[in-house]
C-alpha cells in the first residue's frame, strides 16, 4: 500500500518481510522490515505515514516505525489462527485484524491493548477489513460470501450484506465519505 504522501510502497512479502518500496523507482533502496516468523500477509501504513501496521501467518500483528523499522510496541497477540488483512482507522487510533479462522480484532493503536472482544468469531474466514472514514464501523469480506459491518464501540453486527457475491468477498473499501462501500470477489 501506498503511504499518504505517495512516495513509498509497503508491501507484505512470504519472505517474512515488509518491503519497503520507492514508488517513483519501483526499487527497494528504501529497505525492508523484519520480525515476524512467517509470511506476511499484509502490509499498510498509518494516516500519518510514520508506521506501518502488518499481520502474518505467525498470527501477530505489529506496528514498525517507518524512520528506522523498530517495533512500536510488542507483538499483538490474541489470535488463533493466520492474519489475513489489517486496517488502521483514520485517525489512526485503532488497529482492526481480521483472521483465518474468521476472528476481527480491535486494538488500541498508542498501546497495543485489545478494545473489543474478538468479533465474528468463527463465522467464516476474514480476506479483507475496512474501517469507516468516521472510524464508527468495520467492514469484513469473508469466504462465506458475505459482506459483515460491525459497530466498532457497541461490538455488534449492524448489517450482513449477503446478496451481492456468489464467490468469497477478497476485497472491501469505504468510500471515502463513508457512504458506500466497494467490494471483489472471486466470482464473475
Amino acid at each position: 500500500r501506498f503511504s499518504p504522501d505517495a512516495q513509498y510502497i509497503a508491501s507484505a512479502s512470504s519472505d517474512e518481510t515488509i518491503r519497503i518500496w520507492d514508488s517513483k523507482s519501483i526499487s527497494t533502496d528504501s529497505g525492508s522490515v523484519s520480525g515476524h516468523s512467517e509470511s506476511v500477509n499484509s502490509a499498510t501504513y498509518s494516516p500519518d505515514g510514520l508506521q506501518i501496521l502488518s499481520g502474518s501467518r505467525d498470527r501477530t500483528v505489529r506496528v514498525w516505525n517507518v524512520k528506522d523499522g523498530s517495533a512500536a510496541f510488542k507483538p499483538l497477540k490474541g489470535n488463533m489462527e493466520e492474519i489475513n488483512s489489517i486496517s488502521w482507522s483514520s485517525d489512526g487510533q485503532h488497529l482492526v485484524s481480521g483472521t483465518l479462522d474468521g476472528d476481527l480484532q480491535v486494538w488500541n493503536a498508542k498501546t497495543g491493548d485489545q478494545i473489543t472482544k474478538p468479533l465474528n468469531r468463527n463465522l467464516a474466514t476474514i480476506h479483507s477489513v475496512a474501517v469507516s472514514p468516521d472510524g464508527l464501523y468495520i467492514a469484513t469480506g469473508s469466504s462465506d460470501k458475505n459482506i459483515r459491518v460491525w459497530n466498532i464501540k457497541a461490538d455488534t453486527l449492524v448489517s450482513k450484506l449477503s446478496n451481492g457475491h456468489s464467490g468469497a468477498v477478497y476485497s472491501v473499501a469505504y468510500s471515502p465519505d463513508g457512504r458506500s462501500l466497494v467490494s471483489g470477489s472471486v466470482d464473475k
